[in-house]
Parts: C-alpha cells; structure tokens; sequence
C-alpha cells in the first residue's frame, strides 16, 4: 500500500500537495475547478479588461498555494 511518511494513503489524513491518493487527487481537481470558475465570473461580471481578472491570473501563474508545484509543471508542459 502506498504511503506518505508514515501515513497508509487508504486512512483518512490530511491534505498534501504531494499526495496522489484519490481523495487528496479529487480535492485537488475540485481546487482547479474553483480556481477556473472564480476567473471566469469576474470576467463575466466585471468585463473582459485586465483589472477584471488580474488577481485571478496572479493567483494561477505566481502566487503561492496548495496547487502550486502541480500548476507550475502543468505550466511548463504547455509552454513545450
């Protein structure tokens, strides 16, 4: 059984970016999708002009966060 430390991936435990167990995977995805739409509203309410989303983009492309390592290298494989 995978293990993270001394941690078995099949008992609860608490979220790690490094953790690729199901629930830590689903938590992440649910993160991006938030993320994603959070964006798209404040360009939906507020307009399509940078100070309508600069801190959304921030928030994806710079800022620190529980998704950082994971966003970076999905950055990377895109920009390849």
């Amino acid at each position: 059984t995978p293990t993270i430390g001394m941690t078995d991936v099949n008992e609860p435990h608490e979220f790690t970016e490094e953790c690729d167990c199901r629930d830590c995977a689903i938590k992440q995805r649910d993160m991006a999708l938030y993320m994603l739409a959070e964006w798209c509203v404040a360009i939906e309410v507020e307009g399509a002009g940078w100070d309508a989303w600069d801190d959304y983009y921030k928030d994806a492309a710079y800022r620190p966060g529980p998704l950082r390592k994971r966003l970076d290298e999905a950055i990377e494989k895109v920009r390849a």
